[in-house]
């Protein structure tokens, strides 16, 4: 609890100097006009806060457990998740396309901040290492006594010896180190197996003949 208290008041305390550091660099930018190397510093300050935006919010999780647990209903919060990771990802030009098959209803009781998160970071992760025009595969459905969420990409999966280590904070696979398309700071996939670890259900890898394979497993419960 101390640990996490303290990496919340680290985060937070470095937002302020990266403010300062947007304002003096707006400054720069009207004295000397465009340069490459000030475009440098604003894309690296960006990296830099979305890092420190998922530091936080994995420090957050175990908050965010404790508090309010209702029924919720996993088409409409997927369907959520997909259509704002659409328009962002439409916003930026990109081709791929997310398909969303339902095969059965699924209603259990969770936080639902969590678990938006948990999808959405994996939703995420697939759209930044799937090509421009690839399908993105989304399934809800039911497995043995589990809730089954699947996400699929087309993006060539990783090593078999790193199917578990990607959801280890801050691991990076061979793929990704020399791939421009960051992963989420490495945070991603880890705030997401740390949100269903806490609703008591499983995360994991495989790779298929296209892609990465996610799958989310929650215990299936009646409201």
């Amino acid at each position: 609890l101390k640990q996490t208290e303290l990496t919340r008041n680290v985060s937070h305390e470095l937002r302020s100097p990266l403010a300062r550091l947007r304002v003096a660099l707006e400054l720069v930018r009207r004295k000397t006009g465009e340069l490459t190397e000030l475009d440098r510093i604003e894309t690296e300050t960006e990296r830099l806060d979305n890092l420190i935006g998922r530091i936080l919010e994995f420090s957050r999780l175990d908050a965010d457990q404790a508090g309010v647990i209702a029924a919720i209903d996993l088409e409409d919060l997927v369907q959520s998740v997909i259509d704002d990771v659409r328009y962002e990802y439409r916003d930026l030009g990109s081709d791929a396309r997310i398909t969303f098959r339902v095969d059965t209803p699924c209603t259990i009781n969770g936080n639902a901040s969590s678990l938006r998160s948990c999808v959405e970071n994996v939703l995420r992760n697939a759209m930044q290492h799937n090509p421009n025009e690839g399908d993105v595969q989304v399934r809800l459905g039911t497995d043995a006594e589990d809730v089954l969420i699947s996400i699929e990409d087309q993006a060539g999966g990783v090593a078999d010896d790193e199917l578990t280590k990607i959801f280890e904070p801050f691991y990076r696979s061979r793929t990704t180190r020399t791939d421009h398309a960051q992963r989420s700071g490495g945070l991603g996939l880890a705030i997401a197996a740390r949100a269903i670890a806490l609703h008591d259900g499983t995360i994991t890898a495989s790779n298929t003949d296209r892609g990465l394979r996610v799958d989310i497993r929650l215990p299936a419960q009646i409201p």
